[in-house]
């Protein structure tokens, strides 16, 4: 994650990334530790208290899992 310049909707610089993005992005990343590193940042943290708590992920995120196979007892 390289990216040096600055696009419409980015509002916010990670430092640990050296990326532009939105914030509301960094406090989701934070908020559900997408990453080890996310998960501990402090301007993470920062911007989940200014911003609040993350929106709940996606439904289709929340796959069913698949059913166990069945074995039948005689």
């Amino acid at each position: 994650m390289t990216q040096k310049t600055r696009e419409g909707g980015d509002d916010f610089f990670c430092w640990k990334y050296q990326v532009w993005y939105s914030m509301r992005d960094c406090v989701f990343r934070h908020g559900w530790a997408t990453t080890e590193t996310c998960a501990e940042c402090e301007q993470g943290a920062a911007n989940m208290k200014l911003l609040g708590p993350p929106p709940p992920p996606a439904r289709w995120t929340r796959l069913p899992a698949a059913p166990r196979s069945r074995t039948r007892r005689r």
